[in-house]
């Protein structure tokens, strides 16, 4: 790893350390800095009432890409606010991908666009997301196990 950690070097981190990553399945398809690519298989375990895909977990795939966008500085970014819109359905057995792309970038705040998509490439969502920009490495420096916690 160089001095600065990449948004590659990021996005695995987060990955690795993340709870909701680690229990849904979610991939890291590309990253880039104020950018990123993700998705996820809609097994059983995550359909709704009706058989398709949860709103909750369409909001949590958007909610994780816009993450590892805004934190592809290396600088500690947190979600303030979000806006979803539900076009279609995800479908359960099959997979949803989401893209995260930063719209405007402040020091102190930052705007993202997250766009859902469902299997057959179709807008399933479209999500507006307001980040917080918390300072402070996302990657922790040599010797630190886990970066600091929030209160």
């Amino acid at each position: 790893m160089t001095d600065k950690p990449t948004p590659w070097d990021v996005a695995k981190y987060m990955a690795s350390v993340n709870p909701v990553m680690l229990s849904s399945g979610m991939r890291i398809i590309d990253t880039r800095e104020g950018y990123a690519e993700l998705a996820m298989h809609i097994g059983p375990e995550f359909g709704n009432t009706y058989g398709v895909c949860h709103g909750g977990i369409v909001f949590s795939l958007a909610d994780m890409c816009f993450g590892l966008a805004a934190n592809s500085y290396n600088e500690r970014c947190v979600t303030a606010s979000a806006e979803i819109q539900y076009i279609l359905p995800g479908n359960v057995g099959k997979d949803m991908t989401a893209t995260a792309t930063e719209t405007w970038r402040g020091s102190r705040s930052a705007v993202y666009d997250v766009h859902v998509r469902n299997a057959d490439g179709e807008t399933a969502a479209l999500v507006r997301v307001r980040g917080r920009i918390l300072g402070g490495p996302v990657v922790p420096p040599p010797g630190q196990d886990k970066p600091e916690q929030l209160n």
